[in-house]
């Protein structure tokens, strides 16, 4: 008897170990592994209580579901913060429907927009083969319109703003066909930009011939600026215009602003 007590006594130590050595796992590996240790005691009770040379069924593995590590977490919690890509809006258009297309452009978005030969209001003062100067009130680059006309709409619809305090007096507009209109400054200016400026010095004549408006260039340039600006184009690219702030003034006989490029 003391035998058999004996006997037993010792084949329980295995198992009180396995269920300590759980325990304590469960506490520092977590809800997981914590399972994962109690089939493995299992197998270990199992190879203890069986007599030798009796075989033992192999413990079938059982597949846990996963739970999220931290880094899972960060990384779902990242995922959700990014904002889902928002489908943009094509760019409306006010002017005429009958316009004829002069070009089709590609925008920075992948969007296309189409370069229109649209008629030019008589108040719009526009100048084909013209660049005025001025304070740039809305960046051009970027700031698309589809033709002259609808840039000088953005011009009178223009309404100054606490960072920019100036209206809009003068408008300049690349419709070249080729994509691109050339300048003096290190920008690429694509067609479609539309710079709407102020100059706070104009007299408000409309009066090209008399007015002290400040003109960048117009017409054709010469022989003598080519040659110096090895890339520039026979014509300037650009259309520009005027939107007096008030009652355009009549010509006052002044001598005109700048002198012409050619």
């Amino acid at each position: 008897d003391l035998q058999v007590v004996s006997v037993s006594k010792w084949r329980s130590i295995p198992f009180l170990l396995a269920i300590l050595a759980v325990l304590c796992y469960a506490l520092y590996a977590g809800r997981n592994e914590m399972l994962l240790a109690a089939y493995g005691a299992k197998a270990m009770i199992v190879q203890s209580f069986t007599k030798k040379g009796k075989t033992v069924d192999a413990v079938t593995p059982v597949v846990l579901p996963k739970v999220p590590t931290k880094v899972d977490r960060l990384q779902i919690a990242t995922a959700e913060a990014i904002p889902k890509p928002v489908k943009e809006e094509p760019i409306k258009y006010k002017g005429s429907k009958k316009a004829k297309v002069i070009t089709t452009v590609k925008l920075s978005n992948n969007q296309t927009m189409e370069i229109l030969d649209e008629p030019i209001p008589d108040d719009c003062y526009a100048e084909q083969h013209g660049d005025y100067d001025g304070f740039a009130v809305q960046w051009g680059l970027g700031h698309k319109a589809r033709s002259a006309a609808e840039c000088c709409r953005m011009c009178k619809e223009f309404k100054p703003s606490d960072a920019v305090g100036n209206k809009c007096n003068v408008w300049v507009w690349c419709g070249d066909p080729s994509g691109v209109c050339w300048t003096m400054d290190i920008h690429a200016h694509t067609t479609g930009d539309c710079w709407l400026k102020w100059q706070s010095g104009w007299d408000n004549v409309v009066d090209l011939k008399a007015t002290n408006l400040k003109v960048n260039h117009r017409g054709r340039f010469s022989q003598a600026f080519r040659s110096e600006h090895k890339t520039a184009p026979e014509f300037v690219p650009w259309v520009a215009g005027l939107h007096p702030t008030g009652d355009p003034k009549p010509a006052t006989g002044k001598a005109g602003g700048q002198a012409p490029a050619s």
